[in-house]
């Protein structure tokens, strides 16, 4: 089980693709994921959905290529992480630099 960032590939990870694919950061490198989806965890474009914030996760799988094949995927949810209102409470270049994380805005 690995303990990774998850978010939209391209909302947050400015990663090339198109719409909005699920996404995670694992050892400093950015993957797709297959086997889930950003639309099986939520309203991505809610303010605490994929699109507007990086979450952490815990995952289960291989990486294939430039892709990570999910076998299981959870969302580690607490109220006191900064990174679910990252996009929603806090200018962009306040956190996400401090992160190592990329914005659209």
């Amino acid at each position: 089980t690995y303990e990774v960032l998850a978010s939209c590939g391209t909302c947050n990870f400015k990663m090339k693709a198109q719409g909005c694919p699920l996404a995670i950061k694992l050892d400093g490198k950015f993957y797709f994921v297959d086997g889930t989806s950003i639309d099986e965890h939520g309203d991505a474009h809610a303010d605490d959905g994929f699109c507007n914030a990086v979450k952490k996760a815990k995952v289960q799988g291989a990486i294939e290529g430039d892709r990570f094949k999910v076998t299981y995927f959870e969302i580690v949810k607490s109220k006191n992480d900064i990174m679910y209102k990252l996009m929603v409470l806090a200018p962009c270049s306040e956190y996400l630099n401090k992160f190592n994380y990329y914005c659209n805005c």
